[in-house]
């Protein structure tokens, strides 16, 4: 069972994007290897690199409000 603290962490304030990227297929992508657990820092548009058969694309072009858990 998930508790609030679980989603308690420091986060400065200098990280959090504010509005998009200038070039949005230039936006920072991380990967993560459901197999071995590696993480990987990719752009964006690097993401058809990283598809394997039978993977599929989801779209979530719901609006951001502004918003805490």
């Amino acid at each position: 069972m998930f508790s609030l603290n679980d989603y308690h962490y420091d986060l400065p304030s200098g990280l959090i994007a504010q509005k998009p990227a200038i070039q949005r297929d230039r936006s920072n992508l991380l990967h993560l290897d459901r197999q071995t657990g590696a993480l990987s820092h990719h752009s964006f548009n690097e993401i058809v690199n990283l598809f394997e058969a039978g993977d599929v694309l989801v779209v979530n072009d719901t609006a951001v409000i502004p918003g805490r858990l």
